[in-house]
C-alpha cells in the first residue's frame, strides 16, 4: 500500500517555499557552496523534528558530533533527554576515521567510508530503534564519499538509501552536497534527477559585494508537491533563517545621488 502522508519542516521560510510540505518518502538534497547555510538548515530540521516528537538519525560526516549537539542545544533541544529515549541517534562518521572518537551521545560509528557498511549501519540503527514511517535521517554531507569513491559508486549509495530508507521505511532523508568546484556542481546537476527534492543555495552576489551576509535559496524540484516562488534571499539570524528583501537602486537613482554629492 503506497504511503500518502506529507511532512512540513517547521521552518517558516521552507514552509513558505513548500506550502504543502514534501512526501515523507522523499530523499531531499541541499546543494551549494560552503557557508551558504546547508548544515545550519539541517540542524533546524533536526530540532524541529525532535520538537514534534519524531526521531532523528544524524549521520555526522563533516563535523564532530559534539558540535552538532551544541548547535541543537542552542536551538532549545534537550539533547540528553532525546538521546536517552532513543529519539536522537547520532552516527559518528567523522572522528572514528581519524583515530578520534566522541563518546558522548553517539549511538553508532562509521570507521570507514565503505558504502555498503554505511548503508548497513543506517538501516541497523533504524531497525534497532524501530523507526519507520516517521522522523528524518540526516546525512551531512555526501562529499566525503565522493572524495573516496568513484562517482557512480556514490550514486549507488544514494539510490540504496533512497530505496531502503525513504521508500521501504517511509522516512524522509535530508542530505547535503557542497559544491566548491565545477566538478561538484556537475555532480549536483546529475543528482537533481536522482532525488525527490532538490534545493540549491548560493550567495546573493550583489549583497555580498556590498558587504552583507545574504544568501539565496531555490527549491528547484519537489516531486509531487507545489513549489512557491523562485530564488529567495535570506539571512541566518538568532531566530533561524529569515527572508530579507533586497532593494535595487536604479541607474537613474544612482546618477541623482551622485549629482547631489
Amino acid at each position: 500500500m503506497p504511503h500518502t502522508d506529507m511532512v512540513s519542516f517547521g521552518i517558516p521560510l521552507l514552509d513558505k517555499l513548500l506550502p504543502k510540505g514534501v512526501w515523507r518518502s522523499s530523499f531531499m538534497l541541499l546543494a551549494g557552496e560552503g557557508g551558504t547555510g546547508k548544515s545550519y538548515i539541517l540542524h533546524l530540521l533536526a530540532a524541529s523534528t525532535l520538537k514534534r516528537n519524531e526521531p532523528v538519525v544524524y549521520i555526522a560526516l563533516d563535523d564532530d558530533p559534539k558540535d552538532i549537539v551544541s548547535s541543537l542545544e542552542a536551538k532549545g533541544v534537550d539533547v540528553e533527554n532525546y538521546v536517552e529515549n532513543k529519539m536522537l541517534l547520532l552516527v559518528d562518521g567523522y572522528g572514528g576515521r581519524y583515530g578520534y572518537e566522541t563518546n558522548t551521545h553517539v549511538a553508532e560509528r562509521l570507521r570507514s567510508l565503505d558504502i555498503h557498511a554505511a548503508v548497513s549501519t543506517i538501516t541497523r540503527v533504524l531497525d534497532s530503534a524501530n523507526i519507520s514511517g516517521k522522523g528524518i535521517v540526516v546525512i551531512d554531507s555526501l562529499n566525503p564519499f565522493f572524495q573516496w569513491h568513484e562517482t557512480n559508486m556514490v550514486y549507488d549509495f544514494v539510490n540504496m538509501v533512497r530505496i531502503l530508507v525513504s521508500k521501504k521505511r517511509n522516512i524522509l532523508v535530508a542530505a547535503t552536497l557542497h559544491t566548491p568546484t565545477q566538478l561538484y556542481a556537475d555532480i549536483a546537476a546529475t543528482m537533481e534527477y536522482m532525488v525527490d527534492v532538490f534545493i540549491v543555495l548560493r550567495y546573493h552576489s550583489a549583497a555580498t559585494e556590498a558587504g552583507y551576509p545574504v544568501k539565496e535559496i531555490l527549491v528547484k524540484k519537489a516531486r509531487g508537491t507545489p513549489v512557491a516562488y523562485g530564488w529567495v534571499p535570506f539571512m541566518i539570524t538568532d531566530q533561524g533563517i529569515e527572508e530579507v528583501r533586497i532593494r535595487y537602486r536604479s541607474a537613474e537613482e544612482g546618477e541623482r545621488q551622485g549629482a547631489q554629492q
